[in-house]
């Protein structure tokens, strides 16, 4: 279904960019899942292009974003991510001071793409977490952070003091 869209946020003299995205439905009106909040006066929100596959939408974001430039690259843009389907990349210590302030403890893996873990290939995260028998939420936090996989996880005991 063509039901996806590029846009953009423009600064207030209407001629620059300061965020690319890719939505469906009204995702361009809304802040949640992105580092920055949709202008108020709601010209400044243009769609780019619409009525595109999934897969074209993140394309093009791609290309806009790479063209534009992310600021923590000395671009023009509050973009974290590179764009397409791509999440954040590293450990937030080359952002720019705007994006500081959102906490980012590594990289995210998207449940969808490929994954190597221990030299074999996995179609997805969540089919190697179930074909290893791990909670997936466990598993991707592994593979994010580069924790090996026979490592037992650290578990707390809850200290009860009854001696008053």
């Amino acid at each position: 279904m063509n039901k996806f869209y590029v846009y953009a946020y423009l600064r207030e003299d209407r001629y620059s960019p300061f965020y690319i995205g890719k939505g469906c439905g009204k995702r361009c009106y809304y802040k949640s899942g992105k580092n920055c909040k949709p202008p108020k006066d709601k010209s400044r929100i243009i769609i780019i292009k619409d009525n595109l596959l999934e897969d074209n939408a993140f394309e093009l974001e791609k290309v806009l974003i790479n063209f534009w430039g992310r600021k923590c690259d000395g671009g023009i843009l509050l973009n974290i991510s590179p764009g397409g389907s791509a999440p954040p990349v590293g450990d937030g210590s080359n952002l720019h001071p705007y994006n500081k302030k959102r906490k980012v403890t590594g990289s995210k893996i998207h449940p969808a793409k490929k994954v190597v873990i221990d030299g074999v290939e996995y179609i997805s995260l969540k089919q190697a977490s179930e074909i290893l028998n791990i909670k997936y939420s466990t598993l991707s936090k592994r593979v994010r952070l580069g924790k090996n996989l026979d490592t037992p996880i650290r578990r707390y005991k809850k200290v009860h003091n009854d001696t008053f």
